[in-house]
């Protein structure tokens, strides 16, 4: 550990080889309760793996990663990046189980192949997988940030911060496609039809200037550039524009 502390104070890069050694202990004992553990043993991957193999080549892909960069502030920024995607899996899990149907959220996955050709129930369980991935594997990396990139408690507050943030931003986004597919259902087909154009012209735009903000703020984090007092600013002025749009939701969502 001697040489990994000597690092960390001179801020060298670390090699693979010793992200590996620091995280030995991690990859061999990973910090789950025992239920979980045992549930990571038994559920298996759609390749066959068990859960916790899966994990396991999957952080450790995240390690040779972070390996690659030439510096120890570029290092510190990707091992932060993949903490931010981690626990984004945790804000897409929080979201899924609050919509009422999956047809509503599977558009915020993007492009990833685990979950190519599932659909309902199926979605959600592959989804719990991988939440279950995330959880690991966020654990592990904010220990490894901690131990080797000085990650501290206030930089800890920022990304929970984003993460609420973000958590927001999403909650909006399905719930207005939820509502879509309830409208339908209820066969009020107008309705449905003008809130979808409301989204796509009005809503949408507005989504993505604040998960561009998102991804501002990330990289500001990840670099020690982030300003708190000006995040608030863009966040109250979303929780401004939000409540307009819950308003005209709970106004359509009233005799459902």
């Amino acid at each position: 550990m001697g040489t990994l502390w000597w690092k960390t104070i001179r801020r060298k890069p670390f090699t693979s080889t010793e992200l590996h050694q620091s995280a030995d202990l991690l990859l061999k004992q990973p910090p789950l309760p025992a239920d979980w553990r045992n549930a990571a043993i038994d559920v298996r991957a759609r390749d066959g793996t068990t859960l916790l193999d899966t994990w396991r080549a999957h952080f450790t892909s995240e390690l040779k990663a972070i390996a690659t960069k030439e510096t120890w502030t570029l290092q510190k920024a990707a091992c932060v990046s993949f903490v931010f995607m981690e626990n984004s899996w945790r804000t897409t899990t929080i979201v899924a189980h609050k919509a009422k149907s999956p047809s509503s959220w599977k558009h915020i996955l993007g492009d990833n192949k685990l979950f190519e050709g599932a659909e309902g129930q199926n979605l959600l369980a592959l989804l719990t997988q991988r939440y279950l991935m995330a959880i690991l594997s966020a654990t592990c990396l904010t220990t490894i940030a901690h131990r080797l990139y000085s990650l501290n408690d206030q930089e800890m507050s920022y990304i929970e911060w984003w993460l609420d943030f973000e958590q927001e931003i999403k909650l909006l986004d399905v719930a207005t496609s939820d509502l879509v597919s309830a409208l339908i259902d209820q066969y009020r087909d107008d309705d449905a039809i003008n809130l979808a154009d409301h989204k796509d012209d009005e809503i949408n735009p507005f989504l993505q200037k604040n998960y561009s903000a998102l991804a501002d703020f990330q990289g500001q984090i990840q670099f020690g550039t982030f300003e708190m007092s000006r995040a608030k600013s863009i966040a109250a002025s979303f929780d401004d524009t939000k409540l307009s749009i819950v308003g005209r939701l709970k106004l359509l969502s009233a005799n459902l």
